[in-house]
């Protein structure tokens, strides 16, 4: 017979699937990074960001993104927003992908720290407490002072505590969470390494129990050591106990 050809149909791309912020997730950063999976068929993404579940009005959004990541800037605290993406190709667009929501945290805080040596805490209930996210420009391990045991690494920071990190340079860092009105901090007899609450606060508002465990002054840490009557949200410090 003569010969014939045909061509094999090339179909608009799968819808994708979102990854990051989870759905519902609550004290986000007011700068997240969006994720989704990479879907069979597509050359590029679209993403559209909104703060109502309609998306009759969109804060954000781009086109044709190779990648599939996206970040945003310029969110508001304490605030919901809904997103979604879809993807595309020479033939076609898939249909969006159900929108997810998350809110971002409470209040967002800028913290100075000094270049090299510095003793920081957590000032706020983050959603994510790892070292490389609180303190993504730091150039050191964060180190605990664990009384008995000496200085011992940490991937994770808790409130209440203090750490060592060290940093290039003098610059503020920005966290975002919700806010520690007040906090309980266990020591032991000896030497102890304490972190702070939301606020700067007079050392005479801080409470002994039992009363008269306090074996020196609070010491701060500025390119050396000083005492204080003053701890100051975001740094740590030393006191003794007997």
């Amino acid at each position: 017979s003569s010969t014939w050809n045909f061509s094999t149909l090339f179909l608009p791309p799968v819808m994708p699937v979102l990854l990051v912020p989870a759905n519902l997730a609550a004290g986000q950063s007011l700068t997240p990074t969006l994720r989704w999976n990479s879907s069979p068929g597509a050359s590029s993404y679209d993403v559209e960001l909104s703060t109502d579940p309609g998306f009759a009005s969109i804060i954000f959004q781009d086109s044709l993104l190779a990648d599939t990541t996206r970040q945003v800037a310029g969110l508001l605290n304490n605030t919901t927003y809904y997103w979604r993406v879809r993807s595309r190709n020479s033939i076609g667009l898939s249909n969006w992908t159900p929108a997810w929501q998350f809110t971002t945290a409470t209040t967002t805080n800028v913290y100075a720290v000094d270049a090299g040596r510095n003793l920081v805490s957590l000032p706020l209930i983050v959603n994510d407490p790892r070292k490389s996210v609180l303190f993504p420009t730091s150039v050191s391990s964060a180190f605990a002072f664990i009384p008995g045991s000496g200085y011992q690494q940490r991937d994770t920071l808790l409130n209440g505590m203090a750490y060592w990190l060290k940093f290039p340079s003098g610059q503020g860092v920005s966290i975002s969470g919700s806010l520690v009105p007040s906090d309980t901090v266990a020591v032991v007899a000896g030497w102890n390494l304490i972190g702070s609450v939301s606020d700067d606060l007079d050392t005479s508002q801080v409470t002994a129990v039992p009363a008269g465990i306090l074996a020196s002054r609070y010491f701060g840490y500025t390119h050396g050591y000083s005492q204080t009557d003053t701890i100051r949200a975001g740094r740590g410090y030393w006191i003794k106990t007997n």
